[in-house]
């Protein structure tokens, strides 16, 4: 009686290649879109697809993959990093007036770092009797210790 080998395994293809922001490298590089789709098998070898495709993206970078949905990640600006550090020392108890000028010193307008800032209190910081102002969180003021 004879033999016969049949099963199935998964079968990778590259579907298409490019760049794109790796949010693991944390910069742009080249990456690979692959699909593995089931064949059945008879004696080891794929005969037809029995299934449909998963998708992924392998980052030629690091080697990590990911959702194709990475594809359509835009890596946030300098703007956006520099507020999103800012805002936790604004949380722990650096005034807006120092946070404010370290955004200037990064190229943003007096007035734009202003807008955010008091956006980031919800609109109501609060003012120390030395006139600092401070995150609606932070109970005591850096400069004179006095309570908020």
């Amino acid at each position: 009686m004879p033999i016969i080998l049949f099963g199935s395994r998964g079968v990778t293809s590259t579907v298409e290649q490019g760049d794109f922001y790796c949010p693991q490298c944390d910069r742009r590089e080249e990456y690979d879109l692959k699909q593995v789709r089931p064949f059945f098998t008879l004696f080891f070898i794929p005969i037809f697809p029995i299934g449909g495709g998963q998708r992924y993206v392998e980052c030629l970078g690091c080697g990590g993959t990911f959702k194709e949905r990475v594809l359509d990640y835009e890596p946030p600006s300098e703007t956006d990093r520099l507020v999103a550090q800012f805002y936790n020392e604004l949380k722990t108890g650096t005034s807006l007036e120092v946070i404010q000028q370290k955004l200037v010193n990064g190229g943003m307008e007096t007035e734009k770092a202003e807008e955010i800032l008091l956006s980031m209190c919800d609109g109501r910081p609060l003012r120390c009797s030395c006139g600092r102002r401070y995150h609606p969180q932070v109970p005591k003021c850096s400069e004179c210790g006095a309570d908020l």
